[in-house]
This record gives structure tokens, C-alpha cells and sequence, in this order.
């Protein structure tokens, strides 16, 4: 467990609607799910991009799955090390598209 923002934790539970098979159709529900969640809880789009940019260099410089295989000899993170590779190329590659269209 860590103290993240709270923004930083929506980021990472709205994510992981593009995990398995990251489709851009997800957006909608992602749209969908920051909105409900603004609309009971009000956060700032500066606020909501500053958590996509933690979220995402946390994720690029994330070490936990080759952490739990190589130091402690954990092999079942194994199964989630493809799961982690398509969910950054997808956010790589969609980054700008999905700050711009989920924040504004």
C-alpha cells in the first residue's frame, strides 16, 4: 500500500478497463467513470491530468512483477507480465488522445 493522491487511484482503478485487450472502445466508459465520480466527488481537470501523468511514469518505471520474479522467486506475477506490457503500449501510444479527451 502506498499514499498516493486520491486522483492517482482513480486513475489506476479507471485503467484497468483497457487491461486484457485495451480497445479505444473503452473510452466511453472511462469518460463515463470519471464523470460519476466527479459528479459526487468534484475534482479540477488540472488535478485529474497531474494523476494520468503520476499514473503513467508510474507505470513505465513500475518494477513490481519482475521484483516479485527475480528477487523473491514469486512466479505467479508471471502470468500478469503481458497484461502490463499491453496495457503501457496502450497507454503509450494513446496518451495524448486519452488525457485530451478524458480531462477537457
Amino acid at each position: 500500500a502506498d499514499y498516493e493522491p486520491r486522483v492517482f487511484e482513480i486513475i489506476r482503478s479507471m485503467m484497468f478497463m483497457f487491461y486484457r485487450k485495451p480497445r479505444p472502445e473503452n473510452l466511453e466508459r472511462a469518460r463515463l467513470y470519471l464523470h460519476s465520480y466527479r459528479s459526487i466527488y468534484p475534482i479540477k481537470g488540472e488535478e485529474l491530468r497531474a494523476g494520468f501523468e503520476l499514473y503513467y511514469l508510474r507505470s513505465l518505471h513500475g518494477f513490481w512483477i519482475p521484483d516479485e520474479h527475480y528477487l523473491k522467486n514469486n512466479y505467479r506475477a508471471d502470468e500478469l507480465i503481458e497484461e502490463h506490457f499491453l496495457a503501457i503500449k496502450f497507454l503509450s501510444e494513446n496518451f495524448k488522445e486519452l488525457q485530451g479527451s478524458l480531462f477537457d
